[in-house]
């Protein structure tokens, strides 16, 4: 019995495939994310995607990966994942009626008279307190923010379905708008994780009440089974189950940790983020709270420097090259970390504030080296000082979070910004004072997503159940 799991990621689509009887993958492909559409306007980014397109991708991603399948495969279910915040638009068959909006969107940071569109809403809403059963505050890109955006341009449309981004690809398998989870819908700032529903009097207060917002349920159920026509291209039955899909962070939880009470994940993709489960709800200033898969709840401490940061850097890198020396190389990736590797720890002084995307709570931050002197400013101090910068922010949410917590025993790290670095791997160890146990297994959002098909399918009664039949990969 075969496994899909399919990640709907910010700068690439994975598709995986898992062996549901031992728990081994099968195979797994891969695409860059060329639905993007992203734009500087007035200075602020305006990301989007072409929803369509997307759709297009995640259906073609899926097909290269059942034809690399033995022909005796029996596939039982599919699993969607990806990223959290934004907002996509469709009609009742689940085709888009416009572009979606994806979390790095900075529009809602546009003035509004004296203030930002954010600003006005967190206002109009009752201050950051109305937001505690959220889980999280709103910010710039996050569903809730880009949908106040439109309704105050007079842009939101009340004949369409309004889902998540990875709603979207499960819309496109089934024919339908799709239902969504909490992990999803409690990224969004509108829906209440505490009490398990949308917000109503906070959309009523906010001017969003018409807002037709996707319907609400349990992660691990079917969202409904494969339209006649996705059968035949894919060459599946028709109806086979497609889950709900959930959060990619909770899903590369799922993926990734064998000793959930146990464990802290580090996941680095485009951002980085730490999470570690928790038995009951609660808040902690700066972390966010997030609905988890199984019973209990996710702390995460969500940062925007993560792969993308060494990313801008690599990119500057490049622009050197093409400009002074008129070298057109493109991946100098490993270098950068090979040169990073032959620096001490602690850059010989330099520092590095990485926040070149500003962050959840301050959009307006800006990064920076410190500590720079005639000596030490090279190029692996730089990428070296970079890197361990990166670990301090998630080190820092780290420290938020050990109080409440208690010590944990076990440090997890997944994600492809993280098993390709050795320095961060190193910088990690350090600064959480454990050592770092970084999973061999591939795509682990989308093996998340997978195992969360089991569980819609019935292969698995429990998400521990799932979890556990991955071993101690």
């Amino acid at each position: 019995m075969v496994l899909i799991g399919l990640d709907v990621g910010t700068t690439k689509l994975a598709a995986l495939a898992l062996d549901a009887d031992t728990g081994e993958t099968v195979s797994v492909v891969s695409t860059p994310n060329a639905a993007r559409r992203d734009a500087i306007v007035a200075s602020l980014v305006r990301a989007e995607l072409d929803v369509a397109q997307l759709q297009s991708l995640a259906l073609g991603l899926v097909q290269r990966l059942l034809e690399a399948l033995p022909a005796n495969a029996a596939v039982i279910g599919i699993g969607v994942t990806g990223q959290q915040h934004g907002v996509a638009f469709l009609d009742r068959e689940g085709l888009p009626t416009r572009a979606a909006i994806t979390w790095q969107d900075q529009r809602a940071l546009e003035p509004l008279g004296s203030m930002t569109y954010l600003e006005t809403l967190l206002i109009q809403a009752g201050g950051n307190q109305r937001f505690e059963h959220m889980g999280c505050t709103p910010a710039a890109g996050y569903l809730g923010a880009s949908l106040y955006w439109l309704a105050r341009q007079g842009g939101l449309h009340s004949d369409a379905g309004i889902c998540l981004i990875p709603d979207a690809v499960v819309a496109a398998l089934i024919g339908a708008i799709a239902p969504t989870d909490a992990t999803l819908a409690g990224s969004t700032g509108l829906y209440d994780i505490h009490h398990r529903c949308w917000d109503r009097e906070l959309l009523t207060s906010l001017g969003l009440e018409t807002a037709d917002l996707a319907a609400i349920r349990p992660t691990g159920t079917m969202a409904g089974g494969l339209t006649p026509q996705v059968a035949r291209r894919l060459g599946l039955p028709v109806g086979t189950p497609v889950a709900v899909a959930l959060g990619d962070n909770q899903a590369s939880f799922l993926g990734s940790v064998n000793a959930p009470a146990n464990s802290v994940l580090i996941n680095i993709g485009t951002g980085g983020q730490v999470s570690a489960l928790i038995d009951r709800y609660m808040r902690l200033p700066m972390i966010e709270t997030r609905a988890f898969a199984g019973p209990g709840y996710l702390l995460v401490g969500a940062g925007s420097s993560g792969g993308s940061t060494l990313a801008y850097l690599h990119r500057l890198m490049v622009e050197i090259g093409i400009s002074l020396f008129d070298t057109p190389q493109t991946d100098l990736y490993d270098r950068l970390i090979a040169v990073a590797t032959a620096q001490p720890s602690g850059a010989e002084g330099v520092r590095c504030i990485p926040h070149f995307d500003g962050t959840r709570t301050n959009p307006t931050a800006t990064g920076a080296w410190l500590g720079l002197t005639r000596t030490n400013l090279s190029i692996g101090n730089l990428v070296r000082a970079l890197i361990e910068g990166t670990a301090d922010d998630l080190h820092a949410f780290w420290q938020r979070m050990l109080p409440a917590v208690g010590q944990r025993e076990r440090l997890v790290g997944s994600g492809n910004g993280l098993v390709r670095n050795v320095v961060l791997q190193q910088a990690l160890g350090h600064r959480f004072a454990m050592p770092l146990h970084v999973t061999t297994r591939e795509e682990t959002a989308a093996l998340g997503a997978a195992l969360t098909a089991g569980v819609a399918a019935g292969c698995f009664d429990t998400f521990s159940e799932a979890m556990a039949s991955l071993g101690n990969a």
